[in-house]
């Protein structure tokens, strides 16, 4: 993932904007597999919370 945002950066031609963008869409993928696991773990959190409840 860092060297994707690097090749963003390194790309001469491509204008700030551009390599903004390109930087950005790196860091969705990442921020979608966060999302994911932070909701996974709320979920175990909850079923660990009710077990203590029985």
């Amino acid at each position: 993932m860092f060297r994707r945002s690097a090749n963003c950066c390194g790309n001469s031609r491509a204008s700030m904007h551009q390599a903004q963008q390109c930087m950005e869409r790196c860091h969705a993928s990442l921020a979608s597999a966060q999302a994911l696991v932070i909701s996974e773990l709320e979920k175990f959190q909850g079923f660990l919370a009710r077990c203590t409840v029985y």
